[in-house]
């Protein structure tokens, strides 16, 4: 468990926080123009290097937080596989529209991908949306509050994809994360969980 502490720590600042993320997504998944890749990887950067302008994280990487996120991003991967499976019975044309998830990214390699989500987008989002947003609404409205409000919005901002099964799945993806970092307090667990997931979901073992 990581014991987190802000710089500095108000609602408006999370909240700039939450209209630089939206206008990041609406750039990645919104805008046709540019390599999606690329742009998300641009978005991500930028909130991540905000949120460290106020957090401070000390990243001690133990084999429980590994090993715990290793577990995580295996058992979420099976829900979605699941999901996948089950989908069509919930939403129209659901296989099409994951299809369409794996479309935005045509044209870059999967080993691009693959580190790209790794390295880069899977850290920063956990920084961003679980120890920054989370934590930081925590201090003013409690946890459980501060855990619905940052999945929601986190749901919320993949609606720039015009894609429903995207937007359910991010918000699947939020809960789960969210619930996690709401348990366990452990942001390199969550990264673990993240990057994993992620990374191969997208460039090793396509659900669709």
């Amino acid at each position: 468990m990581y014991n987190l502490t802000f710089r500095k720590n108000n609602i408006l600042i999370l909240l700039i926080g939450i209209v630089l993320a939206t206008l990041g997504w609406y750039c990645a998944f919104g805008m046709k123009e540019g390599v999606f890749w690329y742009k998300l990887a641009f978005a991500i950067i930028i909130v991540t290097l905000y949120a460290l302008l106020f957090l401070r994280i000390p990243f001690k990487i133990t084999y429980k937080s590994v090993l715990e996120g290793l577990v995580s991003a295996f058992i979420l991967y099976m829900v979605f596989y699941m999901g996948n499976m089950l989908a069509p019975y919930i939403v129209d044309e659901s296989h099409n529209q994951v299809g369409l998830i794996y479309e935005m990214g045509s044209g870059s390699s999967k080993v691009f991908i693959f580190i790209l989500l790794f390295f880069v987008t899977s850290p920063g989002e956990e920084i961003f949306w679980r120890a920054f947003l989370q934590g930081g609404f925590t201090k003013h409205i409690g946890a459980f509050p501060a855990f619905l409000l940052v999945s929601i919005v986190y749901a919320l901002v993949h609606i720039f994809s015009g894609n429903v099964m995207l937007t359910l799945a991010a918000f699947v993806a939020g809960i789960y994360w969210g619930l996690q970092y709401l348990l366990r307090k452990d942001v390199v667990a969550n990264i673990v969980s993240h990057a994993f997931f992620s990374a191969f979901i997208f460039a090793v073992f396509p659900i669709n």
